[in-house]
C-alpha cells in the first residue's frame, strides 16, 4: 500500500492545480482566503452542463477540508439554491448518495469531485426537477 501524502502537501498540490489553466473551463476551485495557512476553506464553481436543467447556470460551492483530509473526503455545500437529488435543504451534499464519496481515496482530487458533481447534474433523476431562481442562495 502506498503512503498517503501529508495533508498540507496534498492541499498545496490541489491549490496549484486549481490555479493552473484547466482543461475543463466549467469548473474552478481555490482558497476562500489567501492567508488561510491551514488550507481548510475552499470555494469552487461549477457551470451546469448543456442539456440539463442546470444548463449554463453558475453554481458556487463551499468545500471544507477537515484535519483528516485526504484520508476522508471534504464537506461540500452548494451556496446557490439547487434542486438536485442528494443535496439537502441547506445545500449540503449527502455523502451516502454520491458514489464519488463512497469510492473516495487519498489520491482523489477536488477536480475529480467537481467533475463528479457536474456529471450528477445530468442524471435522469434530476432532469425533471424544477429549479429555484438563479440568484437564490441558502441562508
Amino acid at each position: 500500500m502506498a503512503a498517503v501524502k501529508p495533508r498540507s502537501f496534498k492541499l498545496l498540490e490541489e491549490l496549484e492545480e486549481g490555479e493552473k489553466t484547466s482543461d475543463d473551463s466549467t469548473i474552478s476551485w481555490g482558497l476562500v482566503r489567501d492567508d488561510d495557512d491551514t488550507l481548510t476553506y475552499w470555494q469552487a464553481t461549477v457551470i451546469g452542463p448543456s442539456g440539463s436543467p442546470f444548463d449554463g447556470r453558475i453554481f458556487a460551492l463551499s468545500i471544507t477540508c477537515g484535519p483528516k483530509y485526504p484520508r476522508e473526503p471534504p464537506v461540500v455545500r452548494f451556496m446557490n439554491r439547487i434542486n438536485m437529488v442528494g443535496v439537502g435543504q441547506d445545500g449540503l451534499l449527502d455523502r451516502k448518495h454520491f458514489s464519488f464519496f463512497k469510492s473516495w481515496k487519498p489520491t482523489s482530487s477536488m477536480k475529480d469531485l467537481l467533475r463528479s458533481i457536474k456529471s450528477h447534474m445530468n442524471d435522469k433523476e434530476n432532469k425533471k426537477l424544477p429549479q429555484p431562481p438563479e440568484n437564490a442562495t441558502y441562508h
